[in-house]
């Protein structure tokens, strides 16, 4: 995963771009617990500081896979 990469090597540049890219997609899809974690890893990043960084991306990893759940969920009634 690109974004737990770029926690572990601590590259805040990537990690900003990556959490920002990731913000716009599942704000998409209007599930704002992924975006709005997303934006706290992108003001982090940011910051340049890897305060709670594994936790907000473990919270990420759970929302994300939820709304993606879902979206198989929906695709296979139509």
């Amino acid at each position: 995963d690109t974004i737990y990469k770029n926690i572990l090597e601590k590259d805040f540049e990537h990690l900003e771009f990556n959490a920002h890219s990731l913000k716009g997609v599942t704000g998409a899809f209007m599930d704002p617990v992924p975006a709005n974690l997303a934006r706290q890893l992108e003001e982090i990043a940011h910051d340049q500081t890897d305060q709670d960084l594994a936790e907000l991306f473990d919270k990420l990893k759970v929302a994300a896979e939820s709304l993606l759940k879902e979206l198989n969920e929906m695709k296979e009634t139509f």
